[in-house]
C-alpha cells in the first residue's frame, strides 16, 4: 500500500470512531459520554464532530499537510486534557481517554509520515 493510501485508511478510520461516538451519545451509551454532565456531552459531541472533520480531510487530502496538522491538533488536544485529569474528578476518566485517543491517533499519522513513500507498482520513491 502507498503512503496516500494507509493516510486515507487512517482518515477513513477516523471518520468511523466519529461516527460511532456520535451514535453512541445520540443513543445514551455511557461509555460515549452520555452520561456526563451537559458540558461534558458537549465536549464529547465537538470532539466527536472533530474526528469526523479531520478524518474528512484526511480521506480528501490523504498526505502530509493534513496528516501533520492533524497530528498537531491531537497533541495539543491532548496536553489540554492533563489539567482535567489532575483537577477534575468528575471528567477524570474521559479526560484520561480522550487524551489517550488523541495521543493513538497523532503517534498513527506520525509513524505513517516516517513510512518511505511507495508509489503502487513502482517500489520506494523517498
Amino acid at each position: 500500500m502507498t503512503r496516500t493510501q494507509l493516510l486515507r485508511g487512517l482518515g477513513l478510520a477516523r471518520l468511523g470512531v466519529g461516527t460511532l461516538w456520535l451514535a453512541g451519545i445520540a443513543t445514551g451509551r455511557p461509555a460515549a459520554g452520555a452520561r456526563l454532565p451537559t458540558a461534558g456531552r458537549t465536549a464529547a459531541t465537538a470532539l466527536a464532530v472533530r474526528d469526523l472533520a479531520q478524518g474528512s480531510w484526511l480521506v480528501v487530502q490523504p498526505g502530509p499537510p493534513a496528516a501533520e496538522a492533524g497530528a498537531v491538533i491531537d497533541v495539543l488536544h491532548g496536553l489540554s486534557m492533563l489539567p482535567l485529569v489532575v483537577l477534575a474528578p468528575r471528567y477524570r476518566k474521559a479526560a484520561a481517554v480522550s487524551a489517550g485517543a488523541a495521543t493513538g491517533w497523532a503517534l498513527a499519522a506520525a509513524w505513517l509520515l516516517t513510512r518511505p513513500q511507495v508509489s503502487a507498482g513502482r517500489g520506494v520513491t523517498s
